[in-house]
């Protein structure tokens, strides 16, 4: 045995164990912690599988992603307020805040780095690495023939890759959220959501790593049960490269055959190296399970690497994650169309249901950045200011004649002006708000309650209930509908007043749907006295809709819980 023969195993062993313990030191020293994400609570800003890079901060504020532990787990969410008790957190894709309250005692830190698919390979690196060790151990023993150790360290890898990738499931994977009844016909929808690494079609939508979307899907087993098969949506390129991958361990055992063939294992000095390097095997098989056993325990706040666990807390029953899926949502059945408000220019807005009724503004708007309280996770985050003089969205390209008795109107608003005029409606102007004829509105009176007008030859009002003003500078979701089943107002997913005696609109002309504007002369307050409105909004408004069918009351909650923090 010659020093030459052990050098390179016992350099490269110390190379890694001086960088181990570079970085240990490091760690320790900065407070810098490595998670991997295993639940879809972070939607697509950290998918299953991403890790996590957390530094301690001076301060942390809303908005911050920060790692913090909770009894003995260790949780990613996002700060979305602040109380006398603490922090008040959130996974993006959860249906409503923690139930907890974060001090800074709790906090492990700030997100400083997020890598998509790397947390896997942090959870899995160690068993690897245990499995090769294990198997390397294995074909060094006196009975395994030479020439046998190479295809037996191939088939043994190949065994240890594939039981962590049962167990971690980190390339293809779909876990179902929640699910109900379709409304109308059979079938069920299903809220799903990618933890894999590639991409997956459900029922012909493509769903990236992360992504959530709402399936329906009407394919049954035999017991009746509904059933959602999704299936991988690879490029070519990709499936190329994947066909590669997998013939690389035959291509090498292969090219090894011949070699292995040719070589003896009789003879002392071999005998000899054979027992040096079980001795080797041996530390470095120690030297793993340690790891092992470390990188289990470490899933409290002691931690230096460690798995994010959440199960009691990954995800609620949110249906819609933002409020761009409205326009393709199939919850919500017909869309007269659909505008995000703020995010197509300062002249028009995109229709985007893809029926192409544009909407043109009266003049160029101004955009606005918006609190973390309307559709914070749609991108741009923005909003369009109403002037309350002469700013219009007129929905020009929507001529109805006559005007439906079947519809939902929708919108995102906020305002501190009270005795303000529409913030959606319906009038026969196509260039102001100086309307003849008049009615299906919606808009806020001289205390702050919302108003829900129509005119079946009297003026017909319903209203949220006096002494609450929502013409308070907060953001608000309303949505109202008319239809068979009368009038019904709906303010922050909740239904806030309703008439079932009313179910037709004014009829005899043709109209417009406009946001923003619209004549309110002669109408009435929230308590049914004559009220005489502006005919422009003041105040920022986001995500405006027409539907033509009534919402349902689950409906419109899953419209403002997708719009909410």
């Amino acid at each position: 045995m010659t020093w030459r023969s052990l050098r390179v195993p016992w350099v490269l062993a110390g190379v890694a164990v001086a960088v181990a313990a570079t970085v240990a030191v490091v760690l320790l020293l900065t407070g810098t912690r490595f998670l991997a994400i295993a639940t879809p609570s972070m939607g697509t800003i950290a998918p299953v599988g991403t890790l996590v890079v957390a530094q301690p901060q001076a301060h942390y504020g809303v908005g911050d992603i920060i790692s913090f532990t909770e009894n003995t787990r260790i949780i990613t969410h996002r700060i979305v307020g602040d109380s006398a008790q603490g922090f008040i957190t959130q996974g993006d894709l959860n249906g409503a805040p923690d139930g907890w309250r974060v001090t800074s005692a709790d906090i492990i830190g700030k997100e400083v780095w997020l890598a998509p698919g790397l947390g896997f390979l942090l959870r899995a690196l160690p068993w690897l690495l245990l499995g090769v060790v294990l198997v390397d151990g294995v074909v060094r023993l006196r009975f395994v023939p030479h020439r046998w150790r190479w295809s037996i360290r191939m088939i043994g890898w190949a065994i240890t890759v594939t039981l962590v990738s049962w167990w971690l499931q980190p390339w293809f994977n779909m876990e179902l959220l929640d699910w109900r009844a379709v409304d109308d016909g059979p079938g069920v929808l299903m809220h799903v959501v990618n933890t894999g690494l590639f991409p997956l079609s459900a029922n012909g939508q493509h769903v990236v790593m992360g992504q959530d979307v709402v399936a329906v899907t009407t394919d049954q087993l035999r017991d009746g049960a509904y059933v959602l098969n999704p299936v991988p949506e690879l490029s070519l390129w990709l499936r190329i490269a994947l066909v590669i991958v997998c013939l690389l361990p035959l291509l090498f055992a292969v090219l090894r055959r011949d070699r292995d063939l040719r070589h003896t294992v009789e003879g002392d000095a071999v005998a000899s190296r054979a027992a040096i390097r079980g001795r080797i095997v041996a530390v470095i098989a120690a030297v793993t399970v340690i790891i092992v056993v470390v990188l289990g325990a470490l899933t409290s706040g002691a931690s230096f690497a460690a798995s994010v666990q959440n199960s009691t807390n990954s995800v609620g029953t949110r249906t819609l994650f933002s409020c761009a899926p409205q326009a393709t949502d199939p919850l919500a059945g017909s869309k007269r169309f659909v505008y995000a408000m703020g995010t197509s220019g300062v002249t028009s807005e995109t229709d985007m249901t893809g029926h192409g009724f544009t909407g043109t503004y009266q003049s160029t708007t101004t955009v606005s950045s918006v609190s973390p309280v309307a559709c914070p996770r749609d991108t741009p985050v923005a909003s369009v200011t109403f002037n309350g003089t002469n700013q219009c969205l007129f929905a020009s390209g929507q001529l109805s004649s006559p005007g439906p008795n079947t519809f939902s109107l929708e919108g995102w608003f906020k305002t501190s002006n009270t005795s303000n005029g529409k913030i959606i409606g319906f009038g026969d102007s196509t260039t102001s708000g100086s309307d003849v004829y008049f009615d299906r509105h919606v808009y806020i009176d001289p205390t702050g309650r919302v108003v829900f007008g129509v005119y079946p030859n009297a003026v017909k009002v319903i209203a949220t209930s006096a002494g609450t003003n929502y013409a308070n500078g907060a953001w608000h979701h309303v949505v109202a509908s008319l239809s068979s089943a009368g009038m019904k107002l709906y303010v922050d997913g909740a239904l806030a007043a309703s008439d079932a005696t009313v179910t037709v609109g004014a009829s005899g002309f043709s109209a417009y749907w406009k946001v923003g504007c619209g004549n309110l002369a002669g109408w009435a307050d929230g308590a049914g006295n004559s009220y005489s409105g502006p005919s422009y909004f003041t105040g920022q408004i986001r995500f405006s809709a027409v539907y033509t069918v009534a919402l349902t009351a689950a409906q419109v909650t899953a419209r403002y819980t997708a719009g909410t923090p």
